[in-house]
């Protein structure tokens, strides 16, 4: 599931968008990551990426990323949990289902101040 929420509105110059989905990650594709892909930044500009990721009932954590737009005002960044392997599996007791997953992600442009945001979830680990 992924939302795209652009900030503003209005006529000129494009507002930017941010999409964040939950897919294999590339370096590992037997796992998962949340993408974030933003657009319509300023051009090579450094852009701050704060991802809220939730799991089940506890409370959410954050995590921040510096992706770096190309010439366009585009970034894409990958948020792998809180290790490099990916999403899954969730810690849980024994017999236990795997909790879903949501993430909200904000991004804002360092120089430009431009911000956008997105949600994905519910995500759940297929079971092992």
């Amino acid at each position: 599931m992924a939302v795209t929420k652009p900030a503003g509105g209005g006529t000129g110059p494009p507002t930017p968008s941010l999409l964040a989905v939950v897919g294999p990650l590339p370096q590992n594709p037997s796992n998962f990551g949340l993408r974030i892909e933003g657009n319509n930044f300023d051009a090579n500009e450094t852009v701050e990426v704060t991802v809220d990721w939730k799991v089940g009932d506890k409370v959410s954590s954050p995590f921040l990323l510096t992706p770096q737009t190309n010439s366009l005002g585009y970034f894409q960044v990958w948020f792998p949990g809180n290790t490099p392997s990916g999403l899954c599996p969730i810690t849980v007791a024994e017999g236990q289902p795997q909790p879903p997953q949501y993430f909200s992600a904000r991004a804002i442009g360092m120089t430009s101040h431009k911000t956008a945001s997105a949600t994905a979830g519910p995500f759940t680990c297929p079971a092992s």
